[in-house]
């Protein structure tokens, strides 16, 4: 949810529709939990939202990034990035030992 609020302000069905560029197929999804998921991380202000009442049809909350947010973000891509340099090495040990390649 960071990375996609990070491109830009979104609501609820727009975000679970992004899902899918991250291998997360929207339909096994559960509408309830994303919606749970984003009040939570409001509630750690990692997020903000309001009201759009200027959409058609029923009125959407449309949640965007906060600072504190934005900060978390590049802490967890920070911690991806180690926790890549680790499987690297792993692997590499493992190619080295078995001759074999990925």
């Amino acid at each position: 949810m960071l990375v996609l609020l990070a491109e830009g302000d979104g609501h609820g069905y727009r975000l679970m529709g992004e899902l899918e560029r991250f291998g997360i197929e929207p339909e096994s999804l559960d509408p309830s939990l994303l919606y749970r998921l984003l009040r939570e991380m409001e509630s750690e202000g990692l997020l903000d939202s309001e009201w759009d009442e200027e959409s058609q049809g029923p009125r959407r909350r449309v949640y965007r990034l906060t600072g504190t947010g934005e900060e978390a973000l590049h802490l967890w891509a920070e911690d991806l990035e180690r926790s890549r340099e680790e499987i690297d090495r792993l692997l590499a040990a493992f190619e080295q030992v078995t001759g074999s390649q990925r």
